[in-house]
């Protein structure tokens, strides 16, 4: 029997079945995989190949997971990204910098207004051991570690956040 899953599982399956991708070459802001990179980046516009893709990445997941986006490669600008959130446009329900509001498969932007963008997986509230938040994420054009470049560090990886990394978050429309 196999599981169902909801509109953002679906966008966590593709980020989970992209990750580890990097670019070829190294610095090049693409690649040649069938799935990988560039095709990411020409479904959502053909000139954007070779630029940074972090918001390419996440429209992909989005699109994935059903979520209408009526001008995709506005994601491709992390910047476009937050204005649309507190707009509440093009894909997008809302803006908060509350970790509280935050469902999985929402976006966090990292490093502050227009720097990086990725996918929230899990967020994990404070613990007595533990008094403050971490943000489980998915990214592209991120480094494996907090070594390297966290926002064009040339790959696709899963990530644990602190919230002083973050500026704040986009909630995301899913169907349903």
């Amino acid at each position: 029997m196999s599981k169902t899953l909801t509109p953002r599982g679906r966008a966590l399956r593709w980020l989970k079945n992209h990750r580890g991708l990097t670019e070829q070459p190294a610095g090049s802001n693409t690649d040649r995989r069938k799935d990988g990179i560039r095709a990411a980046q020409q479904r959502i516009g053909a000139w954007l190949v070779g630029l940074a893709w972090c918001g390419v990445w996440a429209a992909n997941a989005a699109l994935a997971g059903g979520v209408r986006i009526a001008e995709p490669w506005r994601w491709a600008s992390v910047a476009n990204i937050e204005n649309d959130a507190k707009a509440k446009r093009n894909g997008f329900r809302g803006w908060t910098t509350n970790p509280a509001s935050v469902l999985r498969a929402d976006l966090v932007v990292i490093g502050g207004r227009g720097v990086h963008v990725e996918t929230v997986r899990e967020v994990h509230p404070p613990r007595p051991w533990r008094p403050y938040w971490l943000i489980d994420t998915d990214g592209g054009n991120t480094s494996p570690d907090r070594n390297g470049s966290q926002s064009n560090g040339g790959g696709s990886y899963r990530r644990r956040r602190t919230m002083s990394e973050v500026h704040g978050f986009a909630l995301v429309n899913y169907p349903g």
